[in-house]
């Protein structure tokens, strides 16, 4: 999928993409997220969530992010997929 990436700036900004799945993943249970950055169409970077889980609803996600984090740490994008790509050693393939 991506790169993995730790760390990202938006608008110039750092945000700990770690923080970003953090705090979606306290609202969602069992399901996981995984935070990652892009390009979009202008070269500027976007914030995507990937979540697992396809029956949850995004604005609920939204609304506990912007709770938990400054403005430009809320993803631009949610993503949901059934299931995770896995790398060689198990672990998410990003």
């Amino acid at each position: 999928m991506f790169g993995k990436q730790e760390k990202a700036k938006i608008n110039g900004f750092r945000i700990e993409l770690s923080e970003v799945e953090h705090f979606a993943n306290k609202l969602l249970d069992n399901a996981i997220s995984v935070a990652v950055i892009s390009k979009d169409h202008k070269d500027n970077d976007v914030l995507s969530l990937f979540i697992n889980d396809t029956n949850i609803n995004e604005n609920s996600i939204i609304e506990h992010l912007k709770q938990n984090l400054p403005e430009y740490g809320i993803p631009s994008k949610i993503i949901k997929i059934k299931e995770f790509p896995i790398n060689t050693s198990g672990k998410i393939d990003r």
